[in-house]
């Protein structure tokens, strides 16, 4: 008898670890968005106070200074890692004004997905289709990661003083 109850605990213990294994506050739709979009990109901007301005060289307002398509899918996974590693569900008001200086685009179900992300702020916010869809605290550990991934490329980062 005793032997059937540790049984059991034991499985409900390991069902309550696996249900666990998710450490991403990113919905399944984004990470998969991430992991099988096409035309995966990461673009260094230079944020700018102005929203309003639109052009081909700009995403949301800020200047892109330049981008590299990340074809190399080891890299590609470690850029997607990073990000539902980083994911944090926004539990309330941020009080920062948003200065993005990266941003990881994907082409999903005919579908641009700009996530576009602030490390100063700590904040994602996800872009869907030139609309804003959602925004997620953000953790900084993996900001040297994006970084080299942009100078490896030879883009130019933008100024982190700004």
């Amino acid at each position: 008898m005793n032997r059937r109850w540790l049984g059991v605990i034991l499985i409900a213990l390991i069902g309550l670890g696996l249900q666990g294994c998710k450490r991403t506050a990113l919905p399944e739709e984004l990470s998969q968005a991430l992991r099988k979009g096409t035309e995966f990109e990461l673009i260094s901007i230079e944020p700018k106070d102005n929203q309003e301005i639109d052009s081909p060289d700009r995403i949301d307002g800020n200047l892109i200074l330049g981008r590299t398509a990340v074809t190399n899918k080891e890299t590609r996974d470690a850029l997607v890692r990073a990000i539902e590693e980083s994911a944090i569900p926004m539990d309330g008001a941020v009080a920062c004004h948003i200065k993005p200086r990266h941003v990881v685009r994907v082409k999903h179900n005919g579908e641009v997905c700009d996530f576009i992300i602030c490390f100063q702020c700590k904040i994602m916010q996800l872009w869907k289709g030139g609309k804003f869809d959602s925004e997620f605290v953000f953790d900084r550990k993996h900001k040297d990661l994006f970084n080299k991934v942009l100078t490896d490329a030879n883009v130019k980062l933008a100024d982190p003083s700004k």
